[in-house]
Order: C-alpha cells, then sequence, then structure tokens
C-alpha cells in the first residue's frame, strides 16, 4: 500500500482513542447548536434497503422537531404518509401501504426517543462510544463522519452520523434495524427556530380507519 493510501485508511479508522475524543469532540458541539435550538426542520431523503428482499426504496419529505418532545416526519414521496409525536402519542399512517390502519403508541413527555434530535445528540457521551472518524462531502459540504458505537440497545438509535465541519449540522444519518435493513436519511435546506407551519405536529385519523394501539 502506497504512503498516501495507508494515510487515508488511518485517517478513516484511527486508533480507538483517538476516534473516541475526535468522535466526541464533534458530537459535543453538534449537540450544544441543536441544543440551543428550539425547533429544527429539514428536507430529507430516506433510502431504506432490505437485503433480505434485494430492495431499496427511496422516500422523500420534510420532517421538524420542537420543544417540547414534538417530532413530525411529513412525507411527499408517498404522497400523504407521516409520522407524527405530538407529545402524547406517536402516531404512524402510511396510506401508500394501507390507508385504513393507523398505529398509535402512547408516549411521556420525557420519551426522548420521540424527538429525532433530542434522542440522537442530547448527551452523546452517555450514548455512543466512536470507533471511527472520517471526512466526507455530503452534497457539497465538508462532513466529518463519526461511527458512533452505541453503548446502550435503542431501535431508533443511528450507527453513523455526519456532522457538517464548519456549522455542526447534521447532514446524513445511517441506522441498521434489527432484521439487516439499513436506512440513510440525508438532509437539506436546514432550518433553526423557524416556526413549523401550523398543525405540522397535529394528526387526527382518518374517518373509517382502524387505530391499533402499540
Amino acid at each position: 500500500m502506497g504512503v498516501l493510501a495507508a494515510a487515508a485508511v488511518a485517517l478513516l479508522i484511527g486508533s480507538p482513542a483517538w476516534a473516541q475524543d475526535e468522535g466526541m469532540a464533534v458530537l459535543e458541539a453538534a449537540s450544544e447548536r441543536y441544543g440551543a435550538a428550539t425547533s429544527v426542520c429539514a428536507d430529507f431523503v430516506q433510502l431504506r434497503a432490505v437485503p433480505m428482499l434485494r430492495q431499496e426504496v427511496t422516500q422523500r419529505g420534510r420532517l421538524c422537531s420542537a420543544d417540547p418532545n414534538l417530532f413530525a416526519m411529513r412525507f411527499t414521496d408517498p404522497e400523504g404518509n407521516v409520522i407524527v409525536s405530538d407529545g402524547r402519542a406517536q402516531w404512524i399512517y402510511r396510506p401508500s401501504e394501507d390507508p385504513r390502519q393507523v398505529f398509535r403508541a402512547e408516549v411521556g413527555p420525557n420519551t426522548g426517543g420521540q424527538d429525532f434530535y433530542r434522542e440522537l445528540l442530547e448527551d452523546p457521551g452517555s450514548k455512543y462510544r466512536p470507533t471511527c472518524v472520517g471526512r466526507e462531502e455530503v452534497d457539497g459540504h465538508a462532513t466529518v463522519r463519526v461511527c458512533l458505537g452505541a453503548m446502550t440497545t435503542s431501535r431508533e438509535r443511528p450507527d453513523i452520523v455526519w456532522i457538517d465541519e464548519a456549522t455542526h449540522v447534521v447532514r446524513r444519518i445511517h441506522f441498521t434495524e434489527e432484521n439487516g435493513s439499513e436506512r440513510t436519511i440525508t438532509l437539506s435546506d436546514i432550518e433553526f427556530d423557524t416556526p413549523p407551519p401550523t398543525g405540522w405536529f397535529s394528526f387526527t385519523p382518518p374517518s373509517g380507519a382502524i387505530v391499533i394501539d402499540m
């Protein structure tokens, strides 16, 4: 292996101690950036890969997160699909799959898993032990790519995150699910402290739909 190639590999992998220190510094900077915001909104492109079915699906829309414990993903493709947490319950409605079914789960005021950014970035030292750090461009932005090395099990906790070097904004997130499926969410048009549209965090089941408690 040439000297430059070896240096590139070393930059991506790093020693465990170096990766932990550098990666944690990046996560803490992002945590401070988002912790100071009352709301965050962004356009998203979600690529879902299901190896067992040899299937890849691309979805698009916009997501917003706000205090206290409010979160919603509203899809434009497939149009009408929503995931909404209104502070009391989480609603999942996918009319592209079944327009007669709505899933609901009760949530409490301290359930951080319903808040996308809170779950990802709040107190990163208690959640992650970074295992690798590298540099990568995402949609023209220079980012730090951090392998998170989660310290606890969570269905909604990612394993890789790309954070903008200049602004500490999250540009991309990768999840590996329990069944081996993967989700990669790329974010753009990110806005801080801009109130989401009226009703963004509200959901009413369509007339005639069956609500299934999870």
